[in-house]
């Protein structure tokens, strides 16, 4: 109505980045989803989660100073907590 031009894909790509949310170290992505969500996140259950594949990690952070260290988007994380809860269900 205001003739205002928009890029859709841009924007939806804009929106999914921002419900993903920045990567994180695995202890502060299951604290992101734990404080957004209300749902806890076992250490465990990540790693295993990761071991299987079921969760990749976006960005590998290589530093002199320590070790490489993994980061992941809390979506990500939250995804895969709601895909394993309901298989859980199912079962």
């Amino acid at each position: 109505a205001c003739g205002a031009v928009h890029d859709v894909k841009e924007h939806r790509a804009q929106l999914l980045e921002k419900a993903h949310g920045e990567p994180k170290t695995p202890r502060e992505a299951r604290e992101y989803v734990r404080k957004e969500t209300g749902l806890d996140v076992p250490k465990k259950d990540f790693e295993n989660w990761v071991q299987l594949g079921h969760l990749k990690y976006v960005l590998d952070r290589v530093t002199p100073e320590e070790k490489p260290r993994r980061y992941y988007r809390p979506g990500d994380v939250f995804k895969v907590a709601q895909i394993m809860r309901d298989r859980r269900v199912k079962v």
